[in-house]
């Protein structure tokens, strides 16, 4: 099962990194759902429970992205994975990492290349739902077909400049 790979290889790479080499479990994103888990791993019990010490004198009633840098479920990491259904081979390619954004020239009018493939992957998904889908779903489902002519497919300016940014090559225009 995919789930059990991921979760033995965040385990396993979290232990080397941050036990065998002493390493960081983070880059130029921040700790995240996925490292919570390992925050006392990396950081050790003295640290950690510091941590969970200004975690509660600074916010008192954990509303302040609970579970996303501290988090006592040692597999919150597999827990809150999102899905990324089957759309088509050019939209699976993608890791919605946001990289196209920012050569997107349509991107402050309308929905930028990672904003449609995470529409059209919803949209699939429901369709996918044949006679399964709730009535809240065809609703939902009807709204984002009805909007993704123009936003999705309309307004992109076509140019392929998503691509040039995008580690997997993909074009969206």
């Amino acid at each position: 099962d995919e789930v059990t790979r991921f979760e033995k290889l965040m385990e396993e790479m979290c232990y080397i990194v941050a036990t065998k080499h002493s390493g960081s479990l983070k880059g130029e994103h921040g700790t995240g759902r996925n490292v919570a888990p390992f925050v006392e791993m990396e950081w050790g019990t003295k640290a950690y429970e510091i941590m969970w010490e200004l975690k509660s004198i600074f916010d008192p009633d954990f509303v302040l992205n609970p579970g996303v840098v501290l988090n006592k479920d040692e597999n919150a990491h597999v827990k809150f994975l999102k899905p990324s259904p089957e759309a088509n081979p050019l939209v699976n390619k993608c890791i919605e990492c946001g990289f196209c954004e920012s050569n997107c020239p349509s991107k402050d009018l309308t929905l930028t290349p990672r904003q449609r493939i995470a529409v059209y992957r919803e949209i699939s998904r429901l369709r996918k739902k044949g006679d399964d889908v709730s009535s809240e779903e065809k609703l939902r489902l009807s709204e984002f077909e009805n909007q993704y002519v123009y936003q999705g497919d309309a307004t992109c300016a076509a140019d392929g400049m998503c691509q040039e940014k995008c580690p997997v090559k993909i074009n969206t225009g």
